[in-house]
C-alpha cells in the first residue's frame, strides 16, 4: 500500500506585507499567472476578492476596519493562508 501525497515544489512562495498593515497590502506569489486571493475575517466571512496580475497585487485596505484577517491563496500547485493584521 502506498500513501498519496501532494508534492509542492520548494521554490513556490506566497507573501503578503507589510504585516501589520495600515493602508495597503502587497501580495506576491511566484506563479506567473493570473489568480485570485480571498480576504476573510476571523468569522470566515469573505471581505475582499483580490485579482493577482502575474502573481502580484497592491491592495488598498483603507476601507477595511482594523482587525485580524486571513488571506487565502489557492492554485493548482499551491494553497496557503496568511494571517493579516490591519491597524490604524
Amino acid at each position: 500500500n502506498s500513501v498519496n501525497s501532494l508534492n509542492i515544489p520548494n521554490d513556490l512562495s506566497f507573501e503578503a506585507f507589510p504585516n501589520p498593515a495600515n493602508n495597503y497590502i502587497q501580495i506576491n506569489v511566484n506563479e506567473n499567472k493570473e489568480n485570485t486571493c480571498t480576504l476573510f475575517n476571523s468569522r470566515g466571512t469573505k471581505i475582499l476578492q483580490i485579482n493577482l496580475n502575474k502573481g502580484s497585487a497592491k491592495v488598498d485596505i483603507t476601507g477595511i476596519k482594523p482587525d485580524i484577517y486571513y488571506l487565502n491563496y489557492t492554485s493548482a500547485t499551491l494553497s496557503a493562508v496568511k494571517k493579516i493584521v490591519i491597524i490604524r
